[in-house]
């Protein structure tokens, strides 16, 4: 693979990543919303801040896999619902 073809596979797996987050971030929020939790809940139940969870939330900071695995277990839902 050339540098060109490399810089440009690297492109597109970023775009395909910024979906990806922008998705796991709606439907975390989505998921929240319908079990009538406060982002203040998650947050106290999850040891996460409310802002890096409004963040997540907004698509505007991805997150860490354990710190997912914090948010998922405090709304009783496997990651793999976040990126369905």
């Amino acid at each position: 693979m050339t540098h060109k073809e490399e810089q440009k596979r690297q492109h597109e797996l970023s775009l395909e990543l910024e979906v990806d987050s922008q998705h796991f971030g709606t439907r975390l929020r989505q998921i929240r919303q319908s079990k009538g939790l406060s982002i203040e809940h998650v947050a106290l139940k999850t040891g996460v801040s409310r802002q890096a969870i409004s963040l997540m939330e907004r698509c505007e900071s991805g997150a860490r896999i354990s710190t997912l695995q914090k948010v998922c277990k405090s709304l009783g839902i496997s990651m793999v619902r976040l990126f369905e």
